[in-house]
């Protein structure tokens, strides 16, 4: 083996920090990013959707449901209602 790859294995974890105050900081680094990321999706989503509308609309689409926090089985029973209406009209 290489020597630089021995005193690599030998080094315990040097990137870790060992603070015990790790897990709050991860605490409020995802809180930041679970605000943040979907306001970047969204608009990531509307600087693509000059070039491919499909993409762009997909991303935007994306982002609002994580900002109103909702997810595919919320929106069931509202296109189930939609599709009844249609149905049960003559």
């Amino acid at each position: 083996m290489e020597p630089e790859k021995l005193e690599l294995e030998k080094l315990p974890d040097a990137n870790l920090p060992a603070t015990p105050g790790t897990p709050e900081a991860v605490n409020v680094i995802e809180k930041i990013s679970g605000i943040f990321s979907p306001y970047f999706i969204v608009l990531v989503g509307l600087f693509l959707y000059e070039d491919n509308v499909l993409v762009g609309l997909a991303l935007i689409v994306v982002g609002i449901f994580s900002l109103l926090k909702l997810s595919w089985q919320d929106l069931r029973p509202i296109i189930d209602k939609i599709k009844g209406f249609f149905q049960a009209s003559p």
